[in-house]
């Protein structure tokens, strides 16, 4: 990656490495999951065991637990500097959840509006990028599930404390399918740079009106 902090720096600082696979295994792990999905002779034997083949269940175990271990260090009183190479994939991901676990707030419909603009859209997060959509620098190679993946392990937690949320999956399912159709601007460009220069707020709707 891009590396990380030197510990010697720092008095009183550990540092902890998740071990989440970048990018490139995330877009292979999906391309996976969309075949086994997508098979036109399913055997419903082997349906789970093809599923726990594409890595995708493994991976979204290692991000929540990664969150989870954000928030127990939190609890403890401890100060936590959440980041990956970049900063505005796993990052984004990570911090996200951690904030949903940690403040109900971010249960509710307004709250979750909040999260996705504060950490997500205004910290960069490259929507068209990682989309491969209304991006004419589209790359293959920079193309991965990020945001498809973080609604997965939003739903996960869901699924185990359905009453403690004020949205559902159909929510989630939403947000998934408007990153990818581009009826409104609120996932369009790659920075909030970006956005304000092509003047995007005036000239399309958001999704949040919706």
């Amino acid at each position: 990656g891009a590396g990380y902090e030197n510990v010697a720096n720092y008095e009183n600082c550990t540092i902890e490495f998740l071990n989440i696979p970048n990018i490139h295994s995330m877009r292979e792990s999906i391309n996976k999951l969309r075949d086994v999905c997508y098979s036109t002779n399913p055997d419903d034997s082997k349906w789970w065991s093809l599923v726990e083949g594409t890595g995708w269940m493994q991976y979204l175990n290692l991000i929540l637990a990664g969150a989870e271990r954000t928030v127990q260090l939190i609890l403890a009183g401890q100060p936590v500097l959440n980041h990956c190479s970049d900063g505005w994939d796993r990052t984004a991901q990570l911090v996200s959840l951690a904030q949903i676990m940690l403040d109900p707030f971010f249960r509710t419909l307004i709250g979750l509006e909040i999260l996705i603009e504060k950490e997500w859209l205004s910290f960069g997060h490259k929507f068209s990028v990682r989309s491969g959509i209304c991006d004419e620098s589209f790359s293959d190679s920079e193309q991965s599930p990020v945001f498809h993946q973080f609604c997965d392990c939003l739903y996960q937690i869901m699924m185990q404390y359905p009453t403690l949320f004020q949205y559902n999956e159909n929510l989630l399912l939403t947000l998934s399918d408007q990153l990818n159709t581009c009826q409104y601007g609120t996932f369009l460009c790659n920075t909030e740079k970006d956005r304000n220069e092509l003047n995007i707020k005036t000239k399309t709707h958001s999704l949040w009106s919706y």
